[in-house]
């Protein structure tokens, strides 16, 4: 029987480099090879989000859905509004990481947040 090998870790950076992305803590994901190369091979380097949720709304996602990207400084007023019309949105559903909150907050965002 031959054993598979486990999918190893690599980078991620959430804003690419070319669009002027570093090498941060707070602008890197840590994702398994695999999933890595899916994200590059779907979307071909598609950015800014908007980019990346037209591709996922045209071709993935079940027409009574849609995918929007929120600028982060929004996110409290988007989730209040979306209340407040009877559309709650629990944000340990949507991915909400750590990272948001700060940036909601507006404090600054240590080297070391994911």
């Amino acid at each position: 029987m031959t054993r598979r090998k486990p999918d190893k870790s690599t980078r991620h950076h959430r804003k690419p480099r070319f669009y002027g992305g570093d090498g941060t803590n707070g602008n890197i994901s840590r994702v398994s090879d695999k999933m890595h190369k899916a994200y590059h091979l779907l979307f071909a380097w598609a950015h800014p989000a908007a980019m990346v949720a037209g591709i996922l709304n045209a071709q993935w996602l079940c027409h009574r859905e849609v995918l929007v990207p929120i600028p982060t400084e929004k996110l409290p007023e988007v989730l209040a509004f979306l209340e407040s019309i009877g559309c709650p949105v629990h944000e340990d559903e949507i991915g909400i990481t750590d990272t948001h909150r700060i940036l909601c907050s507006g404090d600054e965002v240590a080297d070391d947040a994911k």
